[in-house]
């Protein structure tokens, strides 16, 4: 299936240190496999199509979940600077 070609490509740029972001036709396969297998996971209870899921997109979870936190931090520590009177 393509989903191993195109997630093998992405490892193996990863592995290098050099991460590469997929060109547009890649993208687009790309998305195209996520419907497909979020489609076999709800239909068909697929648990190695929910396990590809989880591993396409935790790195983002990840990433949104340290973007997010930082943010807070950020502004908590504005808001008691303000408290202070800083």
């Amino acid at each position: 299936m393509g989903v191993k070609s195109i997630e093998n490509r992405y490892e193996d740029s990863r592995r290098n240190g050099v991460p590469q972001y997929p060109a547009a036709g890649d993208r687009a396969t790309r998305a195209d496999e996520d419907r497909q297998l979020l489609v076999r996971y709800h239909r068909e209870g697929d648990a190695a199509a929910r396990e590809a899921l989880v591993a396409r997109f935790l790195p983002l979870a990840r990433q949104l979940a340290a973007a997010t936190s930082a943010a807070a931090s950020s502004s908590t520590t504005s808001s008691r600077s303000r408290r202070s009177g800083c």
